[in-house]
């Protein structure tokens, strides 16, 4: 089980879709190198205060593939306490899982391509989707990581525009 990060105390709620291994391991949320990557996303392009962060997943263990789903929905009365605790101005679901499980009014026969920078709301809290940072290391050609970048940034651009409304 993967703890969350961050402050109990957080504006801006980040949820991404299930922990990595280095997060695995220390039982702690975005402690790895997609995590560090995250942290300085969310403070220097939106521009939110490290500590009006909390960062957790939409499953708080690393699952077996085939079974992402299960997995997603035996964590949810976790997700929503956490939620619950904290009541954030903002939610940032971070991937398709975590798209999932907190838009989940929204069509989600789509791609993450078409659902990046939906709005939604979830339990009175508004909230947007993000492609995930990490997607960032997973780009092979300087080309891609170029353009994953470039997304990646104009996402959390509107994540800090949507936290200083």
């Amino acid at each position: 089980m993967v703890r969350w990060s961050g402050s109990s105390a957080a504006e801006v709620v980040f949820v991404g879709q299930y922990p990595g291994r280095d997060e695995d391991r220390k039982g702690t949320a975005y402690v790895g190198p997609a995590g560090v990557l995250c942290r300085n996303v969310a403070t220097k392009i939106a521009r939110i205060p490290e500590d009006l962060q909390l960062w957790t997943n939409a499953i708080h263990c690393r699952p077996v593939p085939q079974y992402k789903q299960v997995f997603a929905k035996n964590c949810s009365k976790l997700l929503d306490l956490q939620i619950d605790i904290v009541q954030p101005k903002l939610l940032v679901a971070m991937g398709l899982i975590a798209a999932k499980r907190l838009a989940r009014k929204l069509s989600m026969k789509k791609k993450m391509q078409q659902l990046r920078q939906t709005t939604f709301t979830y339990r009175d809290i508004p909230g947007v989707i993000v492609l995930f940072p990490a997607a960032y290391y997973q780009q092979v050609s300087d080309r891609d990581k170029r353009k994953v970048g470039a997304a990646i940034r104009e996402d959390f651009d509107i994540v800090g525009r949507m936290y200083r409304a």
